[in-house]
């Protein structure tokens, strides 16, 4: 069964509260109609291949020019490949420290016809071509940018590189760069109401996904959700679910007199609904995946949660679609899709893919 670790950091950020929202922003429509929409949920396509390549522990997936959906599976450090009839169809890389090998693999994703995958030990960049063969490694703005926690493609075009929180209050979390290495811009500063202390970063991180023109940014661990252009400039500010509010780790810890263990045992966060992952869905649309965390036992994020999808309106957005679903939200596909994982039995040894499909509730 695959989860996210506990306590000890389901990812390195600083808590956001809920003060990020105000603030102006541009009008932003996504070309979507006011009615309320659900997620329509296709045929499940079961992923299978040879005995030793079990898909284990993904928690992304995008996919490439054929068709094909690419994993990173961390648990054995490598990225798995699988066609349209769920059939593994490659398995790029292995575990070491050598050329095409992985000492921290954090994500991969196809980008054009080919995989790029990162390794944070490094840092650096693995390409692999449309035959599978390694092609060589690159630091694209590794050099000026502090260690990314991890990148995600944006538009087969850009690199957005998501930083840990630590560090002072003028390091920028989140950057955009370009395949030659410049980059294109820098946002997202750490400020006083985004803190909270070591404790505090233990059970938070940032997510990040862009799309069209557009960054998406949230906080696992706070409540908010952010939008910004590619120059960095924010457009929007909204809470993540507005029909259940989310209630920030910082704001639990600070009940408990700034400790995240409860005085009896267990941790403040225990039970706490969070967002778990972050998919933006075109320029103007987000899907959130919230479920409660474990502080013992982490997050499985194949036994699902609630998906929140929004769109941009004004400085906010509007609820486009809520609703419980079961697997977890990993990416979208090249007609805008969303990707999600779920597990075949009880047993939690096997994956179906399904696509899930924003459609007009019908009255």
């Amino acid at each position: 069964m695959s989860r996210h670790p506990p306590i000890v950091a389901f990812l390195i950020a600083l808590a956001f509260s809920s003060e990020a929202c105000d603030g102006g922003a541009a009008n932003l429509g996504a070309g979507r109609g006011s009615d309320r929409r659900q997620l329509s949920i296709s045929a499940p396509v079961a992923l299978h291949g040879p005995a030793g390549t079990l898909l284990a522990k993904p928690d992304m997936a995008s996919e490439d020019s054929r068709g094909r959906i690419v994993f990173p599976d961390f648990s054995d450090r490598r990225v798995k490949v699988y066609d349209a009839s769920g059939a593994l169809a490659a398995v790029l890389g292995r575990a070491g420290g050598g050329p095409g090998e992985f000492a921290s693999l954090m994500t991969a994703q196809a980008y054009h016809d080919s995989v790029v995958a990162y390794d944070m030990s490094g840092p650096r960049l693995s390409v692999f071509g449309p035959d599978g063969r390694f092609d060589g490694a690159r630091t694209p703005g590794f050099s000026r940018v502090p260690m990314p926690f991890t990148m995600r493609v944006v538009d087969d075009s850009l690199f957005l590189l998501v930083g840990p929180g630590l560090g002072g209050p003028n390091r920028k979390l989140l950057a955009l760069v370009r395949p030659d290495g410049s980059i294109r811009s820098q946002f997202l500063a750490p400020s006083r109401s985004m803190g909270g202390g070591p404790q505090v970063a233990q059970v938070v991180g940032l997510l990040a996904d862009g799309a069209g023109g557009r960054v998406f940014a949230a906080v696992a661990g706070g409540d908010s959700v952010w939008a910004f252009d590619y120059d960095g400039r924010r457009l929007a500010a909204f809470p993540a679910d507005p029909e259940q509010p989310l209630v920030t780790a910082r704001s639990l810890i600070e009940a408990n007199g700034g400790r995240l263990r409860k005085a009896g045992g267990g941790y403040v966060v225990d039970g706490n609904r969070m967002i778990v992952e972050l998919v933006a869905m075109d320029s103007g649309t987000v899907a959130l995946q919230i479920a409660a965390y474990d502080g013992r036992l982490g997050i499985d994020l194949e036994e699902g949660g609630t998906f929140v999808i929004s769109t941009l309106a004004g400085g906010g957005a509007r609820l486009l679609a809520r609703q419980e679903v079961a697997g977890a939200l990993l990416g979208r596909d090249r007609r805008g899709r969303l990707l999600i994982l779920r597990y075949t039995s009880p047993e939690a040894e096997a994956h179906e893919l399904v696509r899930g499909t924003l459609v007009t509730i019908r009255r």
